[in-house]
């Protein structure tokens, strides 16, 4: 018995490595905010910015049901009240480097899930890629 559908109706997460990530076999060389939507945003700010982003509206326009932020090539934290206006409006969030966000956004997307991920090639909330 199939249980998945045979595609994602968004866009799915085709690689990644050391400074790049693929979406749908395009290659990129700079972080990303992507949703099932197929909306598809360099991401050029620090995490610590997000609440002032100017990509705040977009992302709060696909209304997520959950944000999945990968931090690079290792999970970093960050200050709950840099994330306290998306919990504001009941977005889970979820912290995990960069190759484990793709694979679960791609599963979550897969599932017809609202998800959207904010996909970091460098490590520090502090540089911008």
């Amino acid at each position: 018995m199939k249980l998945q559908p045979d595609r994602i109706l968004g866009q799915t997460v085709t690689g990644h490595g050391a400074g790049w990530i693929g979406l749908d076999g395009e290659k990129f060389q700079q972080s990303l905010l992507i949703a099932w939507t197929g909306l598809r945003l360099v991401w050029d700010v620090s995490l610590n910015d997000l609440p002032s982003s100017a990509h705040m509206p977009a992302l709060l326009g696909v209304q997520p049901e959950i944000l999945l932020i990968g931090c690079g090539e290792k999970k970093i934290s960050i200050p709950h009240q840099h994330l306290a206006k998306l919990m504001s409006h009941n977005i889970g969030i979820e912290l995990m480097d960069t190759a484990a966000a793709c694979r679960t956004y791609n599963i979550l997307a897969g599932e017809n899930r609202k998800v959207a991920a904010i996909l970091l090639i460098r490590s520090d909330p502090q540089q911008k890629p």
